[in-house]
This record gives structure tokens, sequence and C-alpha cells, in this order.
């Protein structure tokens, strides 16, 4: 009698197991999203993103010289800007490869990236 309850109470927990995980695995399913409810939704505030890009912008300037990364992420964030587009020239190793220490795929890589997002010319840099 005692080895019957032993196995009932076992499958039972096992059960509670099962069904606890099932329940946990719906609940982190997501949603389908309904259409009506994003045209219910308020317009996103674009104050703070544009406060962000003008704090980045105002960073770069302050400083008296960019390294390589600094310049080819400020341009991939803002686009074109001078300060920027200056110090990755002056890093600019023979044709189109970066950096002038020691040129490698890398840096050229994510050069020709930054000049692609800032609309200049990556011909060269491909090749």
């Amino acid at each position: 009698m005692k080895k019957r309850a032993l196995i009932l109470v076992s499958i039972l927990l096992i059960g509670l197991l099962f069904l606890g995980f099932a329940v946990a695995v719906d609940d982190n399913e997501t949603d389908d999203v309904d259409s009506d409810s994003i045209e219910d939704e308020e317009p996103l505030d674009l104050a703070g993103v544009d406060g962000a890009y003008e704090c980045l912008e105002n960073e770069i300037d302050s400083k008296d010289d960019l390294s390589l990364q600094e310049a080819v992420f400020s341009m991939m964030a803002l686009g074109n800007h001078d300060k920027a587009s200056e110090s990755i020239a002056n890093e600019k190793s023979g044709e189109d490869c970066w950096p002038k220490s020691r040129c490698n795929l890398k840096e050229t890589a994510q050069v020709g990236i930054a000049h692609d997002r800032a609309g200049k010319d990556t011909e060269g840099i491909e090749e």
C-alpha cells in the first residue's frame, strides 16, 4: 500500500512540474501585435534623441584630437562631421588603408562604413 501511495504522489508531482513548465512557457510567448493598438500609441518624443546627438557632437567638438576609433564611430553616428573626417584623413596610410601605423582590414573596413554613412566615396576603400 505504501508503495502505491509513493508512486501516486510521484506521478502527481511530475504532473504538477510539467503543468508549471507549460504555464511558464505560455507566459513567455509574445502576443500578436494588433495593428489597431499601434495606431493608438502616442508619437515618439524625439527631443531626447536630438539632445543625445547634440551632446555627442559637443563631446567631439570639445576634444583636442580624436583617435581613429573615436572618429570612425563619430561619423557612423553623426554622418559627415568635419573634425571626425579630418582625424580619419590624418590616419590614412598610403592608398585607402588605415591606420597609418599598421594598415589592417578591421580599421579600413570601419572607415569604409563611416565614409558610406557620411555619403563619401568608398570605391578605393572597397578595392
